[in-house]
């Protein structure tokens, strides 16, 4: 979760549009060709649940902004 998160943070992406990715398949899609994953992450995060449970752990979302900037 901490590495998919990282790389979220890296590439720009807004805790709003992972958000929205929970419902909108397409732009889940367009966030894991964005983000440098194995190929492994990119199948687990195809799946709801996986996608929830990255959700559940947003807190790393501000912690990487914190790290990164």
């Amino acid at each position: 979760m901490r590495k998919i998160w990282a790389k979220i943070v890296i590439n720009n992406i807004s805790l709003n549009q992972v958000n929205k990715a929970l419902t909108d398949n397409d732009i889940r899609i367009n966030i894991i060709d964005d983000i440098d994953i194995d190929i492994s992450e990119r199948k687990n995060l195809r799946i709801d649940l996986y996608w929830k449970l990255l959700i559940e752990y947003h807190w790393f979302y501000n912690y990487f902004q914190r790290m990164i900037a």
